[in-house]
């Protein structure tokens, strides 16, 4: 959607948590105790739940794998956590991340 977020909301603190291994699976954006420019910026883009999982390289944070789900709330299972976890690890060490660093 061309919108990294709002820079008050997504910083270097939340950046060295994600450095930190953070992972956030957020069920309800309604419910969730997130900051209201972070939940502004999920109702904006018509996100109901969300994941977000770090992509992390020898080199730092490279970027978030994140998961959006628009219809409903919804609850994050943990193979599904999992999942998105390995699929992380996968990208960070894809030939193309490993080069643009």
């Amino acid at each position: 959607m061309g919108s990294t977020g709002p820079n008050q909301c997504f910083n270097d603190e939340y950046a060295a948590l994600y450095l930190a291994g953070r992972v956030r699976a957020i069920a309800n954006i309604k419910t969730e105790p997130i900051e209201p420019c972070h939940r502004e910026f999920l109702r904006h883009m018509r996100v109901r739940a969300n994941l977000v999982v770090p992509i992390l390289t020898h080199q730092g944070l490279w970027g978030l794998l994140v998961a959006h789900h628009c219809q409903h709330p919804r609850p994050w299972s943990e193979p599904e956590i999992q999942q998105m976890q390995q699929g992380a690890l996968v990208l960070a060490t894809a030939s193309s991340i490993q080069s643009s660093h």
